[in-house]
């Protein structure tokens, strides 16, 4: 099946005099951070990949079979190899660009790594390359000096750079639509989110809960080697305001990188302990303390499993 014509027309770009100082093209030696061949562990839909190399080119197919062969590959290179030998998964040429921004994404969730991004300032990244990938990156021209090609990677990574920067810039930690009494949660989130414990996915949480007495708990993350036995912040939180004999929790705060949102599992935990006559606030933060959205668990889980007649 040919491959659908591009969103995108081939670029060609002149860097060959003041701009080529101001252009990143190569990701490697300092720069090695940018490829996807950098060892930094990324979880996509529940399996944990060496790299981001193996993570999209285990994405290529919905076996899980295959996906796991690709993740036991020795090297992001041979993980490639195998990529191209998998059963690829319908509309894969469309989709393939989302997907690398999801597995992007997930590996720049790393603090050290987002501050690698933030240092390279308003340069030009490119993927330059010299096996003719101008898809991904772009193909120097060694008559004319240009760079020919679409760079998707490369504009990935500058769209996820200027995300941070917009955020990082976000002087205003709470939104003004926030409770008054939110202030506490909120710098108690943040301070769990401190102290979790994510060697694996590199993705920190930490999430505080108010009890209908009033009585606040904190909790984070805490990863294990086991995919099985890890344990949610919000978990942690509800379970350590459970051990004191509370059966009711009023509020929760999640902290995360980006204000990600609570897992299906910790929305029916959170579920389980909402009042019977109020809804339960959930209010989601990134890691700079800014509000990211407010809602409720009804509207999170709308279906929750409940014995209660």
């Amino acid at each position: 099946m040919s491959e659908p014509k591009p969103t995108y027309i081939t670029a060609a770009l002149d860097l060959t005099e003041t701009k080529s100082a101001e252009a990143i093209d190569t990701f490697r030696d300092e720069w090695d951070f940018l490829s996807n061949f950098f060892p930094v562990p990324v979880e996509i839909e529940g399996i944990i990949y060496p790299t981001t190399e193996h993570a999209f080119q285990a994405m290529k197919t919905r076996e899980v079979g295959e996906r796991y062969s690709v993740r036991d590959a020795a090297t992001p290179a041979v993980a490639k190899r195998k990529g191209k030998k998998v059963s690829l998964r319908e509309n894969w040429h469309t989709e393939r660009f989302a997907v690398m921004e999801q597995v992007l994404r997930a590996k720049f969730s790393a603090p050290h790594l987002r501050d690698k991004l933030l240092a390279t300032g308003d340069r030009f990244l490119i993927e330059g390359n010299t096996w003719r990938d101008t898809t991904w990156g772009m193909v120097r021209d060694k008559t004319t000096g240009e760079w020919r090609g679409r760079n998707e990677l490369g504009k990935l990574l500058m769209k996820l750079r200027n995300e941070i920067r917009n955020e990082s810039n976000d002087d205003a930690r709470v939104d003004k639509t926030t409770d008054g009494s939110d202030g506490e949660l909120i710098t108690l989130a943040l301070k769990m989110r401190e102290v979790a414990y994510a060697p694996y996915s590199r993705y920190h949480v930490g999430a505080a809960v108010r009890t209908d007495s009033g009585a606040t708990f904190g909790g984070c993350n805490v990863e294990n080697a086991s995919y099985g036995l890890c344990n949610c912040a919000e978990r942690t939180a509800i379970f350590s305001a459970v051990a004191t004999g509370a059966r009711v929790i009023t509020e929760v705060v999640v902290a995360t990188d980006d204000g990600g949102s609570p897992c299906g599992a910790c929305r029916q935990v959170l579920a389980e302990f909402a009042p019977r006559d109020a809804p339960l606030r959930v209010v989601l933060i990134n890691k700079a303390g800014n509000m990211v959205r407010q809602t409720t668990i009804a509207e999170l889980l709308p279906l929750a499993f409940n014995l209660q007649p």
